[in-house]
């Protein structure tokens, strides 16, 4: 055990390691949580060729984005013989690639990166339209005010989040706002506030937000 290196997680905290694979991590699937890699790949759209691949020991992808996107610049380099290959291409990604430091490594190397944030379903008047979501739009940063004199959030059931300091998670970093756990208990509003197999668990809820991005990063 004493010989395998530490290894980082995105938050910055150690992983457990595996004394067999230390390299594999903890995957959660449909059938449990297993020993393992999670593959990640890239694909060229109007081929539909896999043109960068790897395997990771984490089940967040996030994080392994810059490396990807060196990994299919090199590869492309090699193919088409350009020095930028990239440079004026679109970058497709769902929301677990969505970071500032992502955008900001598509944006050096000219890439066009599409990547929605978390709550851009909530602000897509398209999805609010087809009835589809309906009454079950989750809240965001716009339903709680903020109330400058005490730095604390009011959320829609008029209980208060209190400021907690800086924190930092696999693709943010901010500050951080917690409400008491009494007060979410038997909140008539927490089917919109957590994820519905949250809703009965005893944690507290804080509002995370983002380099000035209003955003909430819900736990409980």
């Amino acid at each position: 055990m004493n010989t395998h290196e530490e290894r980082p997680g995105a938050s910055g905290e150690i992983k457990k390691s595996n004394v067999t694979d230390n390299e594999s991590g903890k995957i959660k699937g449909p059938h449990g949580v297993i020993q393992g890699y999670n593959g990640i790949a890239v694909a060229d759209d109007k081929n539909q060729i896999i043109v960068a691949a790897n395997a990771y020991g984490s089940v967040a992808e996030g994080q392994y984005f810059s490396q990807m996107l060196d990994r299919t610049n090199e590869n492309m380099k090699k193919i088409i013989r350009k020095e930028k290959p990239l440079e004026g291409t679109i970058m497709l990604g769902d929301n677990g690639y969505f970071s500032e430091d992502n955008l900001q490594k598509a944006k050096s190397m000219g890439v066009e990166a599409v990547i929605p944030d978390e709550q851009f379903r909530n602000r897509d008047e398209k999805m609010k339209e087809s009835g589809r979501r309906k009454g079950k739009e989750k809240f965001d940063i716009r339903n709680f005010r903020y109330i400058k004199k005490e730095n604390c959030y009011q959320c829609p059931n008029g209980k208060k989040l209190l400021y907690r300091g800086r924190v930092k998670f696999t693709r943010n970093e901010g500050d951080k706002y917690m409400s008491k756990t009494g007060d979410c208990a038997e909140c008539p509003f927490a089917d919109r506030c957590f994820h519905s197999r949250n809703i009965k668990k005893n944690r507290e809820h804080y509002i995370f937000l983002y380099q000035g991005t209003r955003k909430i990063f819900r736990r409980r």
